[in-house]
């Protein structure tokens, strides 16, 4: 959990193309804000995927990242049989 937790604040410190890149309000989906130690505003809201449209498409993009790259990742190191249910 701490990695993740980790990993969520370095997110915020990538520089973004847009124009304005200090978002006014990042919506955690889960019951713990990870951020609320840093300069972002931010709120977690338990299940948020189901009732905010943006957190659902997040969401349904961070999971395609995801297993396309456990895709590869399997492809790389076949003799984890990475992605084999057990």
């Amino acid at each position: 959990l701490r990695a993740l937790t980790e990993a969520q604040k370095l997110i915020t410190e990538i520089p973004s193309p847009a124009p304005n890149p200090q978002p006014p309000l990042i919506i955690l989906d889960g019951s713990t804000n990870y951020l609320s130690d840093t300069s972002h505003q931010s709120i977690a809201i338990i299940k948020a995927d189901q009732i905010i449209l943006s957190v659902s498409a997040a969401s349904v993009i961070a999971k395609v990242a995801r297993d396309n790259y456990m895709s590869l990742v399997a492809r790389t190191y076949p003799g984890y049989e990475i992605g084999r249910a057990h």
